[in-house]
């Protein structure tokens, strides 16, 4: 019995002071930062109670906003929470070349595919190939794509006509199909209907190829992104072999195919293949008289510059884009959508004023939407504004400090730790928790527009709100995401009545998860409207 109670304490004592060693980086250094049990208790929380992922980082905000950098641990990484929106700015934009890239989620070698893609790449490799992809996003590209997505999102619509005017929908996976098909004819350059066809190839390699959802698969990839022992151990590719080959070959035989019979079709395909040819420019974004979206990022010099742009861009960087297209915009979308659809059923106020909004443009219209009606809408970007602002696309912006770097002294606080971070360190935005502070959002768990109009949304500085990152490495893709969005929306609107039905959770309940994933799906009901 003795022995018993005297290996179990020499156990536990091997425990404590290993926790203690893994947990005291920042405390060593004098940064502020939880005790050593309460970050115990906080893994525990994120894996084994039933707080969901989301609660436990607003939680985590509000109980360390009061400092301007924090001190915490994913797995035992030292991970340097910043806080203040003046110092995000200072090290994420003005001195971006101090924190210019992501840090690596799998081991480089097991996905070379994902490696060569621009949320992956680094340094100088993702300069020239940022600065050589974004004339592909600019207004009067998204203005020619535009047709794609308004033919998609009417062919959706169109599908559930041909049903009963009044039936409840599981709108994930109505919206997933969607995006799909837009992924497909968008960046692609083939036609899918995922509706019609549930179980098409597309499909079901770019379902498997944004296979992220489940606790286990997110805990193996936080395991891999946190130390790099189980990232040479795991080795976990992101896209599977299969997915590779599918993609790799579409793509193959498509640039075969335009080359040889001189195909030129609006899409991601032809825009990757004349910036191979070195024939993008970027264009003047003055060129609308509309402001495109209050979500939208000021451009970086990075971004305009010609001379830094690739001038080998080969086959594999192609497939490499168009697959990071596809892991970007399948599942991201489709929640957004889905989280979207559910607010404005649940506001029916909001979904009437939006309506009316969507009517009175198409009037002003010749009874057609355009890319530029799209964007005149002031009240739809509002609703979408707020929409990513309770449930934004990215909960968190990490960087990787790739050269020494000391944080500025704060001016107010004498008595704040002087702090070098050196290469390697990691600084993340908790977003999420930012997007749901009272202090910052009144109300915060209320939807609410009208924080996004004219009267109001000069309170919001673009530090306090990121649904789409921060900085020069913010997603080059926004213009593409909030066209698709506001589309879908206003085609689904003016066609049905969104309502709750009894399978709708109100307030929504999340499952235990790493993702936006609703209690039992994002049912609604929908009414067909009388035209």
């Amino acid at each position: 019995m003795l022995l018993i109670i005297g290996i179990t304490a020499a156990l536990a004592a091997l425990v404590y002071f290993y926790v203690k060693k893994n947990f005291s980086y920042w405390s060593d250094k004098n940064v502020p930062q939880s005790d050593v049990w309460t970050c115990v208790v906080d893994i525990q929380k994120t894996l084994f109670s039933s707080l969901n992922f989301f609660d436990f980082w607003k939680q985590f905000h509000l109980r360390t906003k009061n400092y301007r950098f924090f001190g915490g641990y994913q797995f035992g990484t030292p991970i340097l929470f910043l806080q203040d929106q003046e110092l995000i700015k200072t090290m994420l934009v003005k001195d971006f070349d101090h924190f210019p890239n992501h840090r690596d989620f799998v081991e480089p070698s097991a996905d070379p595919i994902w490696y060569r893609g621009l949320f992956a790449l680094k340094g100088e490799k993702w300069r020239a190939m940022r600065a050589t992809l974004s004339p592909s996003f600019t207004g009067s590209k998204m203005r020619a794509m535009f047709t794609l997505i308004d033919k998609a999102a009417k062919d959706y619509v169109d599908y559930y006509k041909t049903g009963p005017s009044q039936f409840s929908l599981e709108f994930k996976d109505s919206f997933t199909r969607l995006s799909n098909d837009i992924i497909a004819t968008c960046a692609f350059g083939i036609q899918v209907n995922s509706l019609k066809d549930p179980n098409n190839e597309f499909y079901l390699a770019a379902k498997e190829a944004t296979n992220f959802g489940g606790v286990l698969n997110a805990i193996k990839f936080m395991l891999s992104a946190s130390c790099t022992t189980f990232k040479k151990m795991l080795k976990l590719p992101i896209f599977t072999e299969n997915t590779r080959k599918f993609f790799s070959n579409i793509i193959k035989n498509t640039l075969k195919l335009r080359e040889e019979q001189h195909i030129i079709r609006p899409d991601m395909i032809h825009l990757l293949m004349e910036a191979k040819k070195g024939l993008l420019k970027h264009e003047d974004e003055n060129e609308s008289n509309h402001k495109d979206t209050f979500s939208m990022m000021e451009p970086s010099q990075i971004d305009s510059n010609e001379k830094i742009r690739l001038s080998d861009l080969d086959e594999l960087d192609i497939i490499a884009q168009a697959m990071l297209f596809v892991s970007g915009g399948f599942e991201s979308i489709a929640t957004t959508l889905s989280l979207l659809a559910y607010e404005i059923a649940v506001n029916p106020h909001v979904q009437d004023r939006l309506r009316a909004e969507i009517k009175e443009t198409l009037e002003k219209n010749n009874n057609e939407l355009s890319y530029n009606a799209i964007l005149g809408m002031q009240y739809m970007d509002m609703v979408v504004s707020e929409s990513l602002r309770k449930w934004p696309t990215n909960i968190m912006v990490d960087r990787v400090c790739s050269k020494t770097y000391e944080i500025p002294h704060s001016v107010d606080d004498y008595n704040e730790p002087k702090l070098t971070l050196n290469p390697g360190d990691i600084v993340m935005v908790n977003v999420y928790g930012m997007h749901r502070d009272p202090s910052i959002y009144p109300d915060p768990e209320k939807f609410d527009p009208e924080r996004f109009n004219n009267e109001n949304k000069h309170k919001i500085t673009p530090y306090n709100y990121m649904p789409f990152g921060v900085g020069p490495r913010h997603c080059i893709a926004i213009r593409f995401a909030l066209m698709e969005i506001k589309t879908i929306l206003a085609h689904l609107l003016l066609n049905y009545e969104l309502y709750p039905i009894e399978k709708t959770h109100i307030p929504m309940k999340l499952e235990k998860s790493f993702l936006f994933m609703a209690k039992g799906g994002y049912w609604l009901g929908l009414k067909r409207l009388k035209q």
